[in-house]
């Protein structure tokens, strides 16, 4: 990745070259809400006709979905969320991650 040479991170550096690197990224829509939920489920916006700030749950097709938090937890993995992921009630957020305590605003 070529970082600055003062920064010293090697267990990043460790990971990137045992890793995937990807240098080019892109979103399946330009708008946050349905490009977050096409990654977080895998179903693409023109599957799932989610274009705007929906409500992501309201759609049958991404409310059955397996999300890529409850997939690694299936896997024995602990997820845990920070910061901005699904626009949906704390309640629903925290089964996503198999929290029983939800410590946001």
């Amino acid at each position: 990745m070529d970082g600055h040479p003062q920064a010293k991170t090697p267990n990043i550096d460790r990971l990137s070259k045992e890793g995937v690197l990807f240098t080019n990224a892109h979103a399946n829509v330009p708008v946050c809400q349905p490009s977050r939920a096409s990654f977080m489920t895998g179903i693409s916006p023109l599957r799932s006709r989610m274009w705007g700030f929906d409500n992501w749950m309201k759609n049958k097709l991404l409310a059955q979905a397996t999300t890529l938090p409850e997939f690694f937890n299936a896997k024995g993995y602990v997820s845990m969320q920070s910061g901005k992921v699904f626009h949906s009630p704390k309640k629903v957020l925290g089964a996503l991650w198999g929290l029983k305590k939800i410590m946001a605003p």
